[in-house]
């Protein structure tokens, strides 16, 4: 703190928590050795940069470090040693800080040695093979090219000290920056109302409802009793999931939560996104921190909220269980209520070896009518799950053709429910955004609001389309697979196609209608 206060600047003059009291929690977290790896999801332009980069990477390096800060490309570098980083020093800590910018590198003389900060690009190899380093800063991190940031690593194996530090706007869910911050601790800033006592308000979660015009200007308010809120002096930071503290500790802090950036200027912009979606995603990612892909995207954190019920499921009606394997399998289970409405009751993840016994405590409990479960990578532990529920189980296959099928499998004969892929995921997507009278969600997992859940995560890290070339040469857009994590996402779309399945019910591909991309619709006949 004294550190920051005393030898870092802004272009408003020396560093300062007024207006930024939320970056006090990172700082603290910052100057904690003991926290080896910290991931900040943030906004633009709220300080973070300043904080984090030059605040902490001078810090370290006048401790005797060796810092690494990366970069895309080494333009970037350039420009922030030329000229950002010997702004951003009080003039006579500068006199210690020798820059050689040719090489992007800044020398530190300090009371515990000397230490050099490292600026490097990532665009080629040579950014990631340089020299030894004691930490590690990843800024712009979805901009990272994915295989040099590996090798960029490997530049910590020498030092015990051996720390990461990534922040950035995020733009692609369940990839980059966001896909650090879901592994990890998950702290959001809860702002408590004086006046109600409401205190599990997350800004960037309840907007635009929690901002209101309040005696002429724009104020944060309660959503319970509309009171304003002062977001600094009732706000705290909370942790989601506390037990991911051993992979990261992980922040999300918007715009909103930094009184700092100007309440009437980002309604402003708000106002422009409700008229022009292309301003949708760069706002909802710059501004609430809540990474969108724009038009490669099926599905949002929205429509998942719009999705989320209030209330519990009535426990009638006919039980179906998706199932997507690997080491660790996760389920989702899924009821048929008020006629036609697929309510989401259940999210699991099980280690494969425990799955076979599970699923049939499922079955039992619930009285399933239908199990689909994907037989790759695990097609013994698929057969095994099939064989204890023969009657009401299928393999689930991703075909050009779509039906049943009987195949002799390790000489026994299972049944088989194939369809198309890209298709299948499209049509469930655009049932999801036809909203709750279609499909519901549970309003909490493990007493995570649905919306920030990890089957959330996965959704929308599955519900997002990339460019591919097909066999003609053109252009088309496909589901993200391979790496990412998409497990739930995969788990209740099987859940759906047994549903209709067993409901002797056939998905239709007629309609082609999303925003800005194409993509599948479906009627359900």
């Amino acid at each position: 703190m004294d550190f920051l206060q005393r030898d870092i600047r802004t272009r408003s003059g020396p560093f300062s928590f007024r207006g930024h009291r939320a970056l006090i929690g990172i700082a603290n977290a910052l100057a904690d050795d003991a926290i080896p790896r910290i991931d900040v999801l943030k906004a633009t332009q709220i300080g973070l940069t300043t904080l984090a980069g030059f605040g902490y990477g001078l810090w370290e390096a006048q401790r005797g470090r060796n810092v690494g800060y990366f970069l895309p490309t080494d333009a970037m570098g350039r420009e922030l040693l030329g000229h950002r980083l010997r702004h951003a020093m009080h003039p006579e800590f500068a006199d210690s800080v020798a820059i050689t910018l040719h090489d992007r590198i800044a020398v530190v003389d300090g009371p515990s040695g000397t230490g050099r900060l490292y600026v490097r690009g990532l665009h080629s190899m040579l950014g990631a093979i340089s020299v030894p380093l004691d930490v590690n800063l990843y800024d712009e991190v979805d901009d990272l090219d994915a295989d040099h940031f590996l090798w960029a690593r490997q530049r910590l194996d020498g030092s015990h000290y051996a720390r990461e530090v990534a922040f950035a706007c995020g733009r692609h869910p369940g990839e980059g920056i966001d896909a650090r911050f879901t592994e990890g601790t998950q702290h959001h800033w809860h702002v408590r109302c004086p006046s109600c006592g409401r205190d599990d308000q997350v800004p960037e979660l309840l907007f635009p409802d929690n901002v209101q015009r309040v005696d002429s200007a724009w104020r944060m308010v309660c959503i319970g009793c509309g009171a304003p809120l002062d977001v600094e002096a009732n706000g705290r930071w909370v942790a989601h999931y506390p037990t991911h503290a051993d992979v990261s500790a992980s922040y999300r802090i918007s715009a909103l939560s930094v009184p700092w950036v100007r309440l009437d200027r980002l309604m402003r912009e708000w106002s422009a996104a409700e008229r022009d979606r292309r301003l949708l995603a760069p706002f909802r990612s710059s501004k609430l921190a809540l990474p969108d892909a724009a038009d490669h995207q099926a599905l949002s954190a929205s429509d998942l909220a719009a999705a989320t019920r209030h209330d519990d499921v009535a426990e009638r009606g006919p039980v179906y269980i998706g199932i997507d394997t690997g080491d660790i399998c996760h389920i989702a289970v899924a009821r048929i209520v008020e006629g036609d409405v697929l309510a989401y009751i259940r999210f699991d993840a099980i280690p494969s070896e425990e799955l076979v016994r599970h699923v049939g405590a499922l079955a039992e409990r619930f009285r399933a009518d239908g199990i689909l479960i994907d037989q790759r990578p695990e097609g013994e532990l698929a057969r095994a799950v099939y064989r204890e529920h023969r009657g009401i189980t299928f393999l689930q296959r991703f075909s050009s053709s779509e039906g049943e099928k009987a195949k002799v499998q390790v000489n026994a004969l299972y049944r088989v429910l194939s369809f198309d892929r890209e298709e299948t995921l499209g049509a469930w997507c655009d049932l999801v955004r036809r909203g709750p009278q279609h499909v519901t969600f549970p309003q909490a997992v493990d007493g995570i609001p649905f919306a920030e859940s990890v089957p959330a995560r996965h959704i929308l890290a599955g519900a997002c389309r990339i460019e591919a070339r097909d066999g003609n040469g053109l252009t088309v857009y496909r589901f993200r697979s391979g790496s990412v994590e998409n497990h739930w996402f995969m788990a209740s779309v099987f859940a759906w196609r047994i549903a209709e399945h067993m409901r002797g019910r056939r998905v239709r591909v007629d309609e082609i209608r999303l925003v800005g991309r194409t993509r599948t619709g479906v009627r359900v006949r």
